[in-house]
């Protein structure tokens, strides 16, 4: 109990943004919980392993990540999908493509084969930020458009508002424009519907990349102003969160 206590508190901190004090917790929670219970010592070194990757420590989320997968591969937990899907998206950032890749499709695999239908869909989409990196926006869309079909199905509508801003970018790229503004103006309505902030930003400008490859000026300096004024917006939330109002 002492253990879970310490552990949720860092998840707390982590969620707040305050990551020494989610690295302080989870450190305290990580000896006990190897002691005591392999079963969810994974969970911690995962939660060690994403507050890394926040502060951008590629070294740490790593070491952290594939320790957990280890553990998940040993006892044959079905979890190991997620760490590989976790593990191949840092591959993505660290530049490791074809460990990346080997992993990401390791992953859809293994979620495919044990039914872990949002494991599936978050290694679909990273195998088309994969393929985005490359350059290769064909097969980008090939896989967001199979995302987007699972949370449709699965109804997952903030990955859904998600997914339609990766499908407007890659339709963006192929220089398909008329499909790019509609996936947009989906994926704007949903996250705005859901009051997803972040993803109605992303999606605003990204309009306004649109509008600058398209040649309309004004119609992209208010797409970018408006996304400055949902980031405001999201600021003054924050700030009054920790005044406690």
């Amino acid at each position: 109990l002492f253990r879970s206590v310490l552990g949720n508190i860092g998840v707390i901190y982590y969620h707040l943004g305050e990551y020494e004090n989610a690295l302080e917790y989870l450190e305290q929670a990580r000896p006990l919980d190897k002691e005591l219970n392999l079963s969810a010592y994974p969970a911690v070194l995962g939660n060690l392993s994403a507050v890394y990757s926040a502060l951008g420590d590629h070294q740490k989320t790593e070491e952290y990540s594939e320790q957990a997968l280890a553990i998940h591969h040993r006892t044959k937990d079905r979890n190991e999908a997620t760490d590989l899907n976790s593990l191949g998206l840092e591959y993505i950032e660290t530049g490791q493509k074809q460990k990346a890749l080997d992993y990401l499709q390791q992953a859809l695999a293994m979620a495919q084969a044990t039914g872990a239908r949002d494991t599936e869909t978050a290694a679909l989409h990273n195998l088309g930020l994969y393929y985005s990196r490359q350059d290769d926006h064909a097969k980008s869309l090939e896989y967001y458009s199979k995302a987007l079909d699972i949370e449709t199905q699965t109804g997952e509508p903030h990955g859904q508002a998600a997914t339609l801003n990766s499908l407007g970018e890659a339709n963006m790229e192929l220089r398909n424009f008329k499909s790019a503004a509609d996936r947009f103006q989906e994926g704007l309505t949903l996250s705005r519907a859901l009051g997803d902030r972040r993803i109605e930003e992303r999606i605003l400008y990204n309009s306004g990349i649109l509008a600058v490859r398209q040649g309309d000026l004004p119609q992209a300096r208010t797409q970018f102003e408006a996304a400055l004024a949902v980031a405001d917006r999201k600021s003054t939330r924050l700030n009054s969160s920790h005044l406690g109002i």
